[in-house]
């Protein structure tokens, strides 16, 4: 698409549309003073708009993109957000008493036993994450605010954390 169809000179349309006979200086200025509220409206509100919805298209549902986007909004200097695709584990399910199900959980030392770690509810079994997004600590962040973002870019099937 030809990208200067957005880019009006209003000065030269209101010179384009004036009759010859009436092309005073004085003319043009009246004409100009009434154009000027439109003119402000344009730059302000239209074509930060548009650049706002060329930006927001460009974005895919690709991680180097969703990272570029979060990164942008919330730590535009040092770019510290990363997203990671987790570790799968194999789950280790606990069992409840009435079961009468041995589990021995062994220290550190013990090494020729398994060593069981307790790890999430997404890092396991079908609850696996698609990806988890890393902030950094000291980054201040509305993390509500962060999902939307995050829900607005990706896939819809696409399960995540923060």
């Amino acid at each position: 698409m030809n990208e200067q169809i957005y880019d009006i000179s209003f000065r030269n349309l209101v010179n384009a549309l004036v009759p010859q006979v009436l092309r005073k200086p004085k003319m043009l200025a009246v004409l100009s003073a009434l154009v000027n509220p439109v003119v402000h409206v344009y730059n302000i509100f239209f074509l930060n708009n548009r650049k706002s919805n060329l930006y927001r298209l460009m974005i895919t549902p690709q991680i180097c993109y969703i990272e570029m986007a979060l990164n942008d909004k919330y730590d535009h200097f040092e770019r510290r957000i990363t997203i990671k695709k987790p570790k799968s584990y194999n789950p280790l399910f606990l069992y409840k008493k009435s079961e009468n199900k041995p589990l021995y959980l062994y220290r550190k030392i013990q090494t020729d036993k398994p060593n069981p770690s307790l790890i999430l509810k997404g890092e396991a079994g079908s609850f696996q994450y698609d990806f988890i997004v890393q902030v950094p600590e000291t980054l201040v962040f509305d993390k509500n605010e962060m999902r939307a973002v995050l829900d607005n870019y990706i896939l819809p099937e696409k399960v995540h954390n923060i």
